[in-house]
């Protein structure tokens, strides 16, 4: 009875994180690591992934660190490659969250030659993960090399996950970066219109926040304006005042 709660838990605490819900995923995993059996490894792992999940979308770094070390020691026991790639994939955020690029890298790479020719479309986050690098090294054709894989990968989710979008929102940004404002712009158009027709609202921020700097770019500052204050993005708002001379 103690593992088939514990099991449950996992599930609600793997369903909330579909709905960005960090309060019940971290609820629901400390209550599945507090009844599964210590050889249940399968659920102790996604218990352990879903709090690091859930530790993260808070802002805990400590907290999703204690839990991404379980994650890796059990991954380790496990014969399953997918906990090995979910395991390296959050080791991999969390050295990135810290700057720490080079090693961020090199864990990345390692999860790529896990995932093998035919990934599982998880490792869409790890491309794009790799894109976001490349991009911090100015190396704008490796940043686009692995965004396009990102979003090839995302795209087999039917849609049915919001994670393309945050794919097209990069490229979108790297378009920008190469001067492309009218590409950028396109591009940020046909996402909105995805994100709102699949109901992906969660998303419209990021998305105005990208469509804010190409506005900028085109000096249409009024326009700017109204979609930094619309989705009260901070950082976009004070990239217009800067635009505005205030």
């Amino acid at each position: 009875t103690r593992n088939l709660i514990g099991q449950i838990a996992c599930a609600r605490a793997t369903l909330a994180l579909t709905r960005y819900d960090p309060q019940t995923m971290r609820a629901q995993a400390l209550r599945a690591l507090e009844y599964l059996p210590a050889d249940n490894l399968t659920f102790l792992f996604t218990a352990n992934w879903a709090l690091a999940s859930a530790c993260l979308l808070q802002g805990d770094r400590a907290g999703a660190a204690r839990a991404c070390q379980e994650t890796v020691a059990i991954s380790q026991k496990s014969p399953s490659v997918f906990s090995k790639i979910l395991a390296a994939s959050m080791l991999g955020n969390l050295q990135k969250l810290d700057n720490q690029l080079p090693q961020a890298a090199v864990t990345y790479r390692r999860v790529l030659e896990l995932a093998g020719e035919h990934p599982h479309p998880n490792v869409g986050g790890v491309q794009l993960s790799l894109a976001q690098i490349y991009y911090e090294w100015n190396d704008l054709d490796g940043a686009e090399r692995h965004g396009e894989l990102s979003l090839e990968l995302t795209r087999q989710f039917d849609l049915l996950i919001d994670r393309f979008i945050i794919s097209e929102v990069f490229l979108a940004h790297l378009k920008l970066a190469r001067g492309e404002g009218a590409g950028a712009a396109a591009l940020l158009a046909a996402t909105e219109h995805s994100a709102r027709q699949q109901h992906f609202t969660a998303r419209l921020p990021e998305i105005a926040a990208e469509q804010v700097r190409v506005l900028l770019q085109q000096g249409q500052v009024a326009a700017a304006a109204q979609l930094a204050w619309q989705y009260e993005l901070p950082l976009s708002r004070a990239r217009v005042l800067i635009a505005q001379n205030d």
